[in-house]
């Protein structure tokens, strides 16, 4: 909000760029960590899995071929 708020906040485009792109790589390592979360997930999930039919469902269930 920072960014997108001139009023509140005097700074420069190269200030203001620079505050994008911090918050960008923030972005990014957030995706990253969420996605390497749910991977985890998804694999203690199939350790879990009792049989060959349970497997199959958790893989149904997560979108895995």
């Amino acid at each position: 909000m920072l960014v997108v708020s001139p009023a509140k906040t005097q700074m420069t485009d190269e200030q203001r760029t620079e505050l994008i792109n911090k918050a960008s790589d923030r972005l990014d390592e957030n995706y990253d960590d969420l996605h390497q979360f749910n991977n985890r997930g998804i694999q203690l999930s199939l350790a879990r899995s009792k049989d060959l039919s349970d497997n199959q469902s958790i893989k149904k269930l997560y979108g895995i071929n």
